[in-house]
């Protein structure tokens, strides 16, 4: 039977130590005269203790102690809050706060079948010394050239890692209301998209923000599921303005982020890095 992942929502953690304790060894012998007076005597009364601890919750908080702090950092696969699917797991009728656990196992099923709604990789210039994204590159499946239909390739950049991630209230609209409401505090990736300009478009610019939501732990290692808000405003040149695809499209949506697949390497299955 496959036990449900330990969960946690906030950033900051608490550190478990681990306490072990001996028995001491007796030797078996006759008794003395003291201690048949002591075996005599009435039992002292034992003082009162708080409930037990059981076994189940001292393992959670062994697996607590193993999550790490995120790193915003590789590729990851989003997925639209306006899924309805998705929207129904991650707030079931009358139920009050979002289910994040259940919500990412059903992401999990989406993306066993490579079905995502986005992709994004994030580049970490210096892993040796820093897990603060530089730069990263961005491609939807609906956010595509009108002349092409290929996925534009967006830039992502001017990345900073915030203490504390904040959403606009415009962006929070297209949020469910009860992420808006339950969302934890905390760090996140504050960046800026960019598209290149061509013969076709003249200028593409939005954001990027995304934060941890939930962690949990597993057999295969440790869960994450991140909430964030795309934005990129394209405006077309004359010559897609003649071709009848009008001035440009205002693209943004919110999304659930989870990381990457990996093959049977271990390698990530993404957008980057490119060779």
């Amino acid at each position: 039977m496959t036990m449900p992942p330990s969960e946690v929502t906030l950033e900051t953690l608490p550190t478990v130590e681990s306490r072990a304790s001996s028995a001491q060894k007796r030797g078996r012998g006759a008794p003395d005269a003291s201690t048949a007076a002591k075996d005599s005597a009435p039992p002292a009364k034992r003082a009162k203790s708080g409930p037990a601890t059981t076994d189940a919750q001292v393992a959670d908080k062994e697996v607590s102690a193993t999550i790490l702090p995120s790193v915003y950092a590789g590729n990851f696969d989003l997925y639209l809050m306006k899924n309805p699917s998705l929207a129904k797991i991650y707030v079931p009728s009358g139920s009050n706060p979002p289910n994040y656990a259940k919500l990412y196992e059903a992401i999990l099923e989406y993306q066993a079948k490579r079905d995502f709604a986005a992709r994004v990789y994030l580049k970490v210039s210096t892993p040796s010394e820093s897990t603060e994204p530089t730069k990263g590159i961005f491609e939807g499946r609906s956010i595509a050239d009108p002349m092409s239909d290929e996925p534009f390739e967006i830039n992502i950049d001017t990345c900073k890692i915030v203490d504390k991630l904040v959403f606009k209230a415009s962006e929070l609209s297209s949020f469910p209301a009860a992420s808006a409401k339950h969302m934890p505090d905390g760090s996140g990736l504050d960046a800026k998209t960019d598209l290149p300009r061509n013969c076709g478009i003249t200028s593409g610019t939005g954001v990027f923000k995304m934060k941890r939501v939930w962690a949990g732990t597993s057999a295969n290692g440790q869960q994450e599921l991140f909430e964030g808000y795309f934005s990129c405003k394209v405006k077309y040149s004359a010559i897609y303005k003649r071709k009848g695809h009008g001035n440009g499209e205002d693209f943004n949506f919110s999304f659930w982020g989870v990381k990457a697949l990996r093959d049977k390497d271990g390698k990530e299955i993404g957008l980057g890095p490119k060779n």
